[in-house]
């Protein structure tokens, strides 16, 4: 099951990093403006956001280790994919033109869905 979660992490996270540029390249005026927005307000707010999702997800994630149960596991893995994918869905939304915003919560459900697929087939 942590081989199959690692696999998912690595395989969304390559999608988005190699195709996310490509998803609607044509609607923005400036490419560089696009490829550059993390420059902008809109990619401060959204670093900020990282940053205390990222800590609010590492002390989760030692909660849920100590506890040791499988049920939080599962549950932590949906929250991370939210959180993550949600902030950088509403950056994009904000402040960039164009619709990659849908891209980003296109993989925030795929990872949601995986997720709980995986833990649902290990448990029967």
């Amino acid at each position: 099951m942590n081989i199959s979660l690692g696999l998912l992490f690595i395989l969304i996270f390559y999608v988005d990093r190699f195709f996310g540029g490509e998803f609607n390249k044509g609607e923005y005026k400036d490419l560089t403006e696009f490829m550059n927005w993390s420059d902008s307000k809109g990619g401060k707010v959204v670093r900020w956001g990282g940053i205390l999702s990222v800590l609010l997800l590492i002390s989760v994630a030692i909660y849920v280790y100590i506890q040791n149960d499988i049920n939080l596991y599962k549950w932590f893995w949906v929250f991370f994919y939210i959180i993550a994918y949600g902030i950088k869905s509403l950056g994009e939304w904000m402040y960039l033109e164009g619709r990659k915003y849908l891209f980003s919560l296109s993989l925030m459900m795929f990872g949601i869905i995986s997720v709980l697929a995986i833990y649902h087939f290990n448990a029967n």
